[in-house]
This record gives structure tokens, C-alpha cells and sequence, in this order.
């Protein structure tokens, strides 16, 4: 039985999977450590992995119970996730550009928040233009 149920998926079922598990290890990083990665004085709060955690089990579940355009809510949900967490850590950002190091904060970890949600919004966004089933009936 779980054998055909997995044949039946198509690959938007699998790039929506694969943004779930992207952004529930981005977010995991994103509350562990966003304090310490932050620049001074300007923590970004817990609301970025919140979203991420929000929007990845909102894919899981799409997996399991296949709607149509459900990978648009994934989208959605990872785009906003991404924008939030930009907003909160531009500020290092702007030391990068002007080549100060007014703001501080932790390079690698920042460009992580943002690499690993803007991909999982990119895999949404993909898997919006593929079937999420082989058979359309199996939709909800």
C-alpha cells in the first residue's frame, strides 16, 4: 500500500517535501541560534522560525493530504518566512556593503537563514507548475 502511495506522487509532491525538510533544519538553526548571529543590538526574535516551522509543517501535511495549488501555500508561506527574516538582519548586510563593521553579527549564520529559506521558497515555487499527483484523482 505505501509502495503505490509513493509511486502515485509527482515530483511537485517531492520538490514541496524537500522544501519542508529544508526549512524545518533552516528554522531548528534559526531558533538555536539567532540570537548569537544577530547583529548588536537588533535580535531578530524567534518570528522568522516560527514561520519557517509553520510553513513546513504545512507541507508536510500537503503531502500527505494533496490539494490542488497547495504548493502556492507552501510559497507563500517560505517567501514571507524569507522576507521576515531579511528584514531582521539587513543590518549586517549593510556593514557587508559599506565594508564596516558597525552592526557586527555572525556572517555565515545570516547568509544560512536566508540561503536555506529562499531555496525552500524557489523548490515551492517550482513545484507549483508540477503535478503534485501521477493520478489527479487522488486530489483533494
Amino acid at each position: 500500500m505505501i509502495d503505490k502511495y509513493l509511486r502515485n506522487k509527482g515530483i511537485g509532491a517531492f520538490l514541496c517535501l524537500a522544501a519542508a525538510l529544508l526549512g524545518l533544519v533552516t528554522a531548528i538553526v534559526f531558533l538555536a541560534t539567532q540570537e548569537a548571529a544577530s547583529p548588536v543590538g537588533h535580535i531578530a526574535g524567534p518570528t522568522g522560525g516560527i514561520l519557517l516551522i509553520i510553513a513546513s509543517l504545512a507541507m508536510i501535511a500537503l503531502y500527505f493530504f494533496p490539494v490542488r495549488f497547495g504548493a502556492l501555500v507552501g510559497a507563500v508561506l517560505y517567501i514571507v518566512s524569507f522576507t521576515t527574516i531579511l528584514t531582521k538582519i539587513y543590518y549586517f548586510f549593510a556593514d557587508i556593503i559599506n565594508g564596516v563593521t558597525y552592526a557586527g553579527g555572525e556572517a555565515g549564520l545570516c547568509l544560512f537563514y536566508l540561503i536555506g529559506s529562499l531555496i525552500a521558497a524557489v523548490f515551492c515555487v517550482v513545484a507549483c507548475f508540477f503535478p503534485q499527483t501521477r493520478d489527479q484523482s487522488e486530489l483533494i
